[in-house]
């Protein structure tokens, strides 16, 4: 791989908070009603700490394996929230 083709990469990716506009909440379930086969409670979520849809100083983001769900670590992001 040190010697192999590389492909150029803009840093940092782009990024358009325009597409944002309606809410963080409003964006995930606007791109995920296109799909029909998401099993229950295994859709994408922010869990908000005080009010929703208003930044803080930190965020974690939590990112399951392939076939996992956050599910299956549940209660932990709600107790981290």
């Amino acid at each position: 791989m040190l010697l192999a083709p590389r492909e150029p990469v803009e840093m940092p990716p782009p990024f358009d908070a325009g597409r944002l506009d309606s809410g963080v909440d409003s964006y995930l379930a606007a791109r995920e009603a296109r799909y029909d086969d998401i099993r229950p409670d295994s859709h994408k979520r922010v869990i908000w700490t005080g009010a929703p849809e208003t930044r803080t100083p930190l965020a974690i983001v939590y990112l399951h394996g392939f076939s996992a769900s956050s599910q299956e670590i549940r209660p932990v992001p709600d107790m981290v929230a």
